[in-house]
């Protein structure tokens, strides 16, 4: 039996003669723990083991890197069909295992996911995009050709699983009622405001506008901004297109004014540094430039929460809400939330430093 985290892309297709899946490009597994990681569907760039190794090695902030000590890594090529379906729960990654990737392999992707529908699994969708609400990605999953049946609404929000709700869901358990967050997108806003989390301050309205005290590029608009919303009790660190340095010093100065004014006092507790999700990067598309294809590469939500964390002396540490966070592995595991068997369950994915990770933490 195939044991470890699959490390590398490749697509996996049914060969109903050989009963078995197949690899139409290599994947690096190996030789560790009960896991089933990284994309059984979509076909892309291989890694090497050289860049899987460094790349394990390299990850910072939380102590991830342990989790990735794995062992030699070998060559898997074949999963014989009877195992594939063998898992209780299967946990997919969304942006480059069903989407941002070719036509062709999005639809052997949501092909096998619905092949695992009919044969009644417990399918989840699980992404450390923070931008949309659920319900927008599940409009986004259905656009794609996965089919829910004869799910209500609440049946499908229960499949999905974004940073937007992880953050919101974290906030309402910590009971934390008057966050300031930094984002362009509404997703996480909206997912707040569903749990009943109303009194928050965004660096945009609830429009998606960037709201006035930061339009301005001029570091005492952050200091407005505070005097403005004083009583805030946590930071959120969303992905954020506009990320200025006035956002920066406002989350920062809420951050040390909090510090200033009340520590010693009875109670006092500092305000919690919050990130949707640890991403370092992304690939956001290609273009063309001096008659060479090149991917259009994007900072990441967790590459914005350091910027932020590095502001202070020593750094600062943040809490991470999405894969592969410890608290997403809570959330799964929770019989109060998603009361997911780890044991029995398989996570599929394309990104080393959050899905292997996730994977290897959460014991899949």
């Amino acid at each position: 039996m195939l044991r470890g985290p699959f490390v590398g892309r490749g697509t996996w297709r049914f060969h109903p003669s050989r009963g078995s899946f197949r690899t139409s490009s290599s994947i690096a597994m190996s030789d560790g723990p009960s896991v089933w990681c990284g994309p059984c569907l979509p076909r892309g760039e291989g890694y090497t083991t050289g860049s899987l190794v460094l790349s394990a090695t390299e990850t910072s902030n939380s102590g991830y890197a342990d989790a990735m000590a794995v062992s030699p890594i070998r060559e898997a090529k074949t999963m014989p069909y009877h195992e594939f379906v063998s898992f209780e729960t299967y946990v997919f990654d969304c942006d480059g295992v069903l989407w941002g990737i070719s036509d062709e392999d999005s639809k052997t992707s949501v092909t096998t996911v619905n092949h695992l529908l009919r044969l009644g699994k417990r399918v989840m969708f699980v992404t450390n995009n923070s931008n949309k609400t659920r319900s927008q990605f599940l409009q986004q999953l259905e656009g794609k050709g996965i089919s829910f049946g004869q799910r209500s609404h609440e049946d499908k929000l229960s499949m999905m699983i974004s940073a937007s709700y992880t953050t919101a869901a974290y906030l309402q358990t910590m009971q934390l009622k008057r966050p300031f967050i930094i984002t362009s997108d509404t997703g996480v806003l909206e997912e707040c405001r569903l749990l009943g989390i109303t009194d928050y301050f965004a660096t945009i309205d609830d429009n998606g506008k960037t709201a006035p005290h930061f339009e301005k590029l001029d570091m005492m608009a952050a200091v407005d901004a505070i005097k403005a919303r004083p009583n805030v009790d946590s930071i959120v660190v969303g992905w954020d297109m506009q990320l200025t340095a006035s956002k920066v010093a406002a989350a920062v100065n809420y951050i040390k004014w909090h510090e200033d004014l009340h520590a010693g006092k009875p109670g006092y507790q500092e305000l919690p540094l919050i990130a949707c999700s640890s991403d370092t990067g992304g690939v956001l598309g290609k273009t063309t430039h001096l008659g060479k294809e090149l991917k259009v590469r994007a900072i990441g939500n967790g590459a914005m929460a350091d910027i932020i964390g590095r502001s202070f002396d020593p750094p600062k540490s943040w809490k991470d809400m999405g894969k592969p966070s410890e608290a997403l592995i809570r959330l799964l595991q929770s019989p109060t939330a998603y009361n997911v068997n780890v044991n029995k369950a398989l996570m599929v994915g394309d990104t080393l430093q959050t899905d292997i990770v996730f994977g290897n933490l959460g014991g899949m």
